[in-house]
């Protein structure tokens, strides 16, 4: 574990870490502020983590740690956010702290059952699939494991098509309403507002000349 120091005669913070031979390095931070120090002993201690060879079988949440480090300079912010939240709330805790070699096809097609019982929809259960399969190939590429186990997809099975009224249908349907619905129905028929916007329209959003609604937010 590296520290971060003052010295005399210099307005900066200095760093102290190892590397991965056990060889101590200190330098300065070139920051005036202990945020943007630590900031800088982390990185080095991360440069110098990645000479750290793997051991067979290592723990997965080490090697996410790991993998997760060497994507950063070459992802977009915003893919790094979707796969860190995909970590974070779901695939550790469900996995946990055991070895990597432990994690099979098996294992990883629970996962996705897992999830299905928790009313996710299988195009997000895909994408976490590829999160861990992405993650699996890192850890082949640097010896944790000898092979990706072989990961299925979810299949989608596609909506059905929606069906819409003709105006023959909308006028029976609106013709066979009590009256006093009848002006609710007609507004929705004819402007596709939901139920909560339609509670919340005042005779102030309407306009009879310009032949509009205004649908405010609620």
């Amino acid at each position: 574990m590296g520290s971060i120091y003052r010295r005399q005669q210099t307005p900066y913070y200095w760093a102290c870490w190892r590397d991965a031979q056990g060889r101590e390095h200190r330098a300065s931070t070139r920051c005036r502020d202990r945020r943007g120090a630590q900031a800088f002993l982390r990185r080095e201690e991360g440069k110098a983590a990645e000479g750290v060879p793997v051991v067979r079988g290592a723990p997965l949440f080490d090697l996410i740690e790991r993998w997760t480090r060497q994507i950063q300079p070459h992802s977009a912010p915003r893919y790094l956010d979707t796969i860190g939240m995909y970590i974070r709330a779901h695939i550790a805790p469900f996995f946990g702290d055991i070895p990597v070699t432990d994690v099979t096809a098996e294992s990883v097609g629970g996962y996705a059952r897992h999830r299905l019982q928790q009313k996710v929809q299988p195009q997000t259960v895909n994408k976490e699939l590829i999160t861990i399969r992405r993650l699996l190939a890192f850890c082949e590429e640097v010896g944790a494991i000898q092979h990706v186990p072989r990961i299925r997809a979810i299949r989608v099975v596609k909506k059905p098509a929606w069906h819409l009224l003709t105006d023959e249908q909308v006028d029976a349907f609106l013709d066979a309403l009590p009256p006093k619905l009848r002006p609710y129905f007609t507004v929705a028929a004819f402007t596709g507002m939901r139920r909560d916007e339609l509670w919340h329209v005042r005779w102030m959003d309407v306009d009879l000349d310009k032949r509009n609604v205004h649908v405010r937010p609620y």
